[in-house]
């Protein structure tokens, strides 16, 4: 097996490993199929509760959007015409990402 090859296969892994940790590393969470809502997954009245209910907004993995106020900057990586790249924290998630603003 190439370096190639095998950086593939390591990368492959640490990308399910991280989709099976967010999700609780459950069978019907797999990243192989996708997860529909079902009848049974759903409060069993279709009556919307009363008060204030707080809508997140989700990506397609289902987990929640990021926000300014969950990140603090570490530094700059660079910058140019597409926009600047910085380093930064997420408090929600714990770990390290970048982000672009164009």
């Amino acid at each position: 097996m190439t370096e190639h090859e095998k950086l593939r296969e390591d990368i492959a892994k640490l990308q399910l490993s991280s989709r099976s940790s967010s999700n609780s590393g459950s069978v019907k969470d797999s990243p192989t199929s996708p997860s529909f809502p079902t009848q049974s997954d759903s409060s069993s009245s279709s009556v919307p509760k009363k008060g204030k209910t707080k809508k997140t907004k989700v990506d397609k993995e289902g987990l929640e959007l990021v926000k300014d106020e969950d990140l603090q900057i570490l530094g700059d990586i660079g910058a140019g015409n597409g926009g600047t790249v910085t380093k930064v924290y997420n408090k929600k998630r714990k770990c390290v990402m970048a982000r672009k603003v164009c």
